[in-house]
């Protein structure tokens, strides 16, 4: 926006509580009312305009500087912002959004705020350090468990690496003992080198004889608590009856090498199975627990009403008790065998284990050779024998079954030390081999046995095909043999009857010579299969003509060309026994196409009977 120079110009003066809007105008008047201010209009360009939007800005600016409203809102933010108890609920509703979106900047506010989280960890450990414990429990009682599982695991693996490396008569004893009951080398030591193990740990209500809390090792097979404090109770209260013994005396009980420890106190006990011999620090360490079960949960203990929620946080205390303590194992060196005894050993084993090598390698080659030998056709295995110097075979063989000692080679046996008794007899299977060699089929003719029915195809002379049908049958598998000349004969059926000769007037056109030679080397064919089939063949010579001419005409020409084609196929096929030929003409009845010379042409038809 562009003023006119001629016009007043406008300067602020601003102190701390108000602003003031001097208008300087030479030689006419200074305005000091606000509101004649706001009426003034500025001449833009030399006239008076609109207000601009310079004009509205500048009005909401004396708005907000000189109206009382505005100056009491004002105020009173002022107020709320130096009032903490105004200024917290709002920055609570914003603060929350803050801190996610500044955590994902950077670390800035997590660094900033670490100091003061590790100090408020660090008070209240020490104000209340049962919160701390209770937070960080379901944490280490399974990293405290898992660290105890994994020492007993470590410990196993040492001892089972200790023994592998020895071979002292224990050691040896213990390995046919893990063999002989099917039970890991490793079990077989934790159970003859085991001192001592806490099995399981019980916490029992001493007025009502409730299990309280109930604690297993590892590997060990659970029993109902409930039982076992009910037994435990019973046998209390039975002893007590009995001899006068105090509620408050400790109790023990032994079953083989299972022990039953208990430890009594105001209102629980503490029953600790164990196997093998427990020291007496194991009593102890029963005494110190019980002491400090009391002492946290004693008020638990007094108003118990059955719910046993409260005392699961005495887990940790009943888990230290499940202790395991294993032999130490002697220098194996001091206990082993003399150098002599370990010298014999050692060359047995040697020994042992060449003859192992050997006879295991000629094992699986001898069941391999016999796997193949079964699998063979026409032979039927009955009984078979290894030896050291020989190999023995009895059992039914094909004359035409492979040769038993061929096969050994393959597998890395001496042919020279079988002994084979076989019973001659003819394999079924082999029905098709022996009918190959009995009826000695010409060269082209091939055999093929189905259900019993030898199928014979390809090029034979009548005399061998009348034979093989007479032997046939007497072949054991085969029932009777059957020429397959039908389907050739149907072949060379379709091929002559696609066939044409194409003609000019009554004469075969020039250029068809190849369509007339491959047309009788298939009537010759058609006729040795009918000879061997006993079959009789009819080929028709149809003559074809175009539409030119009158019908006489057409049927005369078609007649002569028919009978043109039919001569020359008589001529030089020879003596055919039983082809014979027939001719007939159709003049222009069959057209196949607008084309004079494709109608002028010779087609075929062939029929074949008995």
């Amino acid at each position: 926006m562009i003023f006119n120079e001629s016009k007043p110009k406008t300067k602020w003066r601003m102190t701390d509580n108000e602003q003031q809007v001097v208008m300087n105008e030479p030689s006419i008047h200074q305005v000091t009312n606000h509101d004649e201010v706001a009426n003034q209009q500025p001449v833009v360009n030399g006239a008076v305009g609109e207000d601009s939007s310079a004009s509205a800005q500048l009005r909401e600016l004396q708005k907000l500087l000189f109206d009382t409203d505005q100056k009491q809102e004002i105020a009173q933010l002022k107020a709320e912002w130096n009032d903490p108890e105004h200024l917290a609920p709002r920055v609570s509703q914003i603060l929350p959004d803050a801190i996610s979106q500044r955590a994902t900047e950077d670390y800035q506010l997590t660094e900033a705020m670490m100091p003061f989280v590790v100090e408020s960890i660090k008070v209240s450990a020490k104000r209340n350090p049962e919160h701390i414990s209770d937070a960080i429990f379901p944490i280490l009682g399974p990293a405290i468990r898992k660290a105890v599982a994994q020492a007993i695991a470590n410990l196993t693996q040492t001892i089972n690496q200790t023994l592998q490396h020895s071979f002292s008569s224990r050691g040896l004893k213990w390995r046919w003992e893990a063999f002989a009951t099917g039970k890991s080398f490793a079990e077989v030591v934790l159970y003859h080198s085991l001192v001592y193990r806490v099995e399981q740990v019980l916490l029992i209500h001493r007025p009502t004889g409730l299990v309280l809390s109930h604690v297993l090792g590892d590997a060990v097979k659970a029993q109902e608590p409930e039982l076992i404090s009910g037994m435990l109770t019973a046998i209390r209260d039975f002893i007590q009856d009995s001899y006068g013994a105090s509620e408050e005396a400790d109790a023990e009980f032994n079953y083989d090498d299972l022990r039953v420890l208990t430890v009594a106190g105001p209102r629980a006990s503490l029953a600790c199975a164990v196997r093998g011999v427990p020291p007496t620090e194991l009593k102890e360490e029963m005494q110190e627990t019980i002491e400090r079960i009391h002492q946290e949960r004693g008020d638990k203990l007094k108003s118990f009403d059955g719910d046993t929620t409260p005392f699961e946080m005495c887990h940790p205390l009943l888990e230290e008790l499940l202790k395991t303590r294993y032999q130490a194992f002697a220098d194996p060196t001091r206990q082993g065998m003399p150098k002599v005894a370990w010298a014999i050993l050692s060359v047995a084993l040697l020994a042992f284990s060449v003859w192992g090598f050997f006879y295991v390698r000629d094992w699986v080659r001898w069941n391999n050779y016999l796997d193949k030998l079964r699998a063979s056709p026409g032979i039927v295995l009955t009984d078979t024998e290894r030896g050291w110097r020989r190999y023995s075979l009895t059992g039914l063989r094909d004359p035409l079954a492979v040769d038993a000692a061929t096969l050994m080679p393959d597998f890395a046996l001496n042919p020279a030390k079988l002994e084979a008794h076989w019973k001659e007899y003819q394999a079924p299977e082999l029905a098709e081999a022996r009918a190959k060699k009995l009826l000695n089929p010409p060269p082209g003719v091939t055999l093929k046995l189905k259900d019993g029915m030898l199928y014979a195809t390809g090029l034979a002379s009548q005399q061998w095909i009348s034979d093989a049908k007479k032997l046939a049958p007497f072949i054991p598998g085969i029932t009777q043999l059957e020429w397959e000349a039908a389907g050739e004969l149907a072949v060379l059926q379709q091929e002559i009857e696609a066939q044409s000769v194409r003609c000019i007037g009554n004469k075969i056109a020039p250029g068809q010579d190849s369509i007339v030679v491959a047309l009788i080397s298939k009537v010759k064919r058609l006729d040795e299969l009918a000879q061997q089939s006993n079959k009789i063949v009819s080929i028709r010579a149809i003559g074809h003509t175009d539409s030119t001419g009158t019908k006489a005409i057409n049927q005369t020409l078609s007649q002569e060309r028919a009978q043109e084609v039919k001569t020359l196929l008589e001529t030089r096929s020879g003596q055919l026994k039983r082809t014979k030929f027939i001719t007939e003409g159709v003049g222009d009845q069959h057209p196949i196409a607008d084309l004079p010379e494709a109608n002028r042409r010779v087609t075929f038809k062939v029929e074949v009977g008995s």
